[in-house]
Order: C-alpha cells, then sequence, then structure tokens
C-alpha cells in the first residue's frame, strides 16, 4: 500500500510510479490512491499546517485506513502479508494507521518526519523565501514549540 505524502501529488506522479515499479519488480503488488482532492479522487485537498494539524492528520488518517479496509476485503489479497510505504507526510499519518489496524505487517517510510510538525513548517517557510528580513523572524519562533500535531 502505497500511502500518499504531502501537497497536490496524484498517484501518476513519476516519482510514485518509479517506486511503484521497485516493489513490483520485487514481487510485491503495489495499491495507490489519489490523496482527497488529487487526481480522480473527490473532496478538497487537505494543507497540512501548524494550526489545523490536529484535525487533519486524523483525517488523512482515517482515509488511509478506508482504503486498507477495502483493499482487505479482496479475495486475492493475502492478508498476513500487507504493509504500508509513504514518503514525507505520511510518515505522521501511517503510524496512526498501524495502530489501528492490526492486520499490517510492516511499514517502510523514506524522507520520514519524526520531528513536531512545526519543524518542518519553519524550513518550508525558510525554503520559500528568499533573504528574509530579521523582523521576520520572530514570527516563525512559535512554530518550533510543542503545537500541532506531535508524532
Amino acid at each position: 500500500m502505497d500511502a500518499p505524502g504531502s501537497g497536490d501529488v496524484p498517484i501518476n506522479h513519476p516519482g510514485l510510479r518509479r517506486d511503484a515499479r521497485k516493489f513490483l519488480e520485487n514481487g510485491y503488488a503495489v495499491v495507490r490512491y489519489d490523496k482527497r482532492g488529487t487526481g480522480a479522487s473527490g473532496g478538497e485537498i487537505v494543507g497540512v499546517s501548524l494550526e489545523n494539524s490536529l484535525e487533519t492528520i486524523p483525517l488523512l488518517t482515517d482515509d488511509l485506513s478506508a482504503v486498507i479496509d477495502e483493499i482487505l476485503e479482496l479475495p486475492e489479497v493475502d492478508t498476513d502479508r500487507v504493509g504500508l510505504y509513504g514518503v514525507s507526510q505520511a510518515s505522521w499519518v501511517m503510524p496512526l494507521v498501524m495502530a489501528n489496524e492490526p492486520e499490517l505487517d510492516f511499514a517502510v517510510y523514506q524522507s520520514a518526519g519524526a520531528i513536531p510538525i512545526g519543524i518542518p513548517m519553519i524550513f518550508e517557510v525558510l525554503s520559500s523565501h528568499q533573504g528574509l528580513p530579521t523582523d521576520y523572524w520572530p514570527d516563525l519562533w512559535p512554530w518550533l514549540s510543542a503545537k500541532g500535531f506531535q508524532p
């Protein structure tokens, strides 16, 4: 099961296709899905921020759990060999799913964020601005505190 990461990244993204191909070449079946609001899925894309992370991470967890529940009902699935693979933001969602889905046997994390959500958010802000003025820095410090989703 390929869990989606952050942003508007549909299942046909070249990086996701490359990752799926590697699993297929090694004998794994792969299931990918479009995160809500991306690709062919319905709904609105849910952007995770410091302010909404306590609501959005559980929402994305419920979405992934619903997909897993559907997969586990398929007769061709060996329910003794089902796991997760995910990149980036998926590393906040997958442990919550693993805790609630005892049928899952493993999880593979790539670019995992095992840190409070505020820390990657500050780096996102820093990387999206050229030459931040010094008066902007005080606005960033609260993001490093223990607010938002904590893995």
